[in-house]
């Protein structure tokens, strides 16, 4: 009864220290949360126009990852205190480490989350640096019309192009052999895929020298219509119908198009009078 007596008094300890540690986690997240409402408020982070428009999303994703924080930090301390957290690391590390391995390539567990993860925080730092720069750097330059746009879209696809690479690191693959199938792979580009990467170039030929911009009305092979898109591969035109032109990028480098608002938006027009 001695084992007994003395086991109900470990779980009973482990518990109530369990639950005070709880108590006192949940009162430290409510001060966060009220820190996090008045940090939003406040200056310096009043002065951005992001946090202006966006402060209720921002308000909810810090304190959601709060809430998990503290929901983590309540999970290692109550396994230090039953005395299982050491154990219990070492099954996880057990588990990241399991895979499967073909040839001289070998994936583990660990490895696809960390690549998985950090494509993720590529794809969101992508679009906080867009949002940041639509909301709070445009506003303040004098730029062209367009260059906004190019200047989004080359941040877009190098932020994603650089969180690719270091995902590719991230999942232990050898670098030297990815640059072997990717020579492998532009060689397949210069011989298969000819079409699609003229348009790849050409898109970056339209954001940069700019003979088209978003908004301009333009007149290819006959149909007269606004620039809506100008994507990497294709841009997309508008005509008066409503009716959305898909025009490869290479078409509008190589083929003569006419552009009625290159450099301004006054243009005349011709008026047939007959006379008796």
């Amino acid at each position: 009864s001695l084992g007994f007596m003395g086991a109900a008094e470990f779980v009973g300890n482990a518990v109530l220290r369990s639950s005070y540690l709880a108590l006192v986690l949940y009162a430290l997240v409510r001060v966060v949360d009220g820190a996090i409402f008045l940090a939003l408020r406040l200056r310096p982070l009043n002065l951005l126009a992001i946090v202006r428009q966006h402060r209720s999303k921002f308000r909810k994703r810090l304190q959601g990852l709060n809430r998990v924080l503290a929901v983590l930090i309540w999970i290692v301390a109550s396994l230090e205190i039953v005395s299982q957290r050491t154990k219990v690391w070492d099954i996880l590390l057990a588990a990241t480490e399991a895979g499967f391995k073909i040839g001289a390539f070998h994936l583990t567990v660990g490895n696809a989350i960390s690549f998985i993860i950090t494509l993720w925080l590529a794809r969101q730092l992508s679009r906080l640096i867009e949002v940041v720069l639509q909301e709070d750097v445009y506003p303040h330059l004098e730029l062209s019309e367009g260059v906004p746009y190019a200047i989004t879209t080359t941040a877009h696809y190098t932020v994603l192009v650089v969180g690719f690479i270091l995902a590719i690191s991230a999942a232990g693959i050898d670098m030297t052999r990815f640059t072997i199938l990717a020579g492998a792979f532009s060689v397949g580009l210069g011989f298969g895929l000819q079409n699609i990467l003229n348009n790849f170039v050409s898109g970056l030929i339209l954001l940069f020298e700019r003979p088209i911009k978003l908004g301009d009305f333009v007149q290819l092979d006959g149909v007269n219509g606004k620039v809506e898109r100008i994507g990497i591969r294709a841009s997309v035109v508008r005509t008066a119908t409503n009716a959305e032109i898909v025009v490869p990028n290479s078409k509008l480098i190589s083929d003569k198009f006419t552009n009625w608002t290159l450099s301004n938006r006054h243009r005349g027009i011709e008026i047939l009078v007959t006379v008796g």
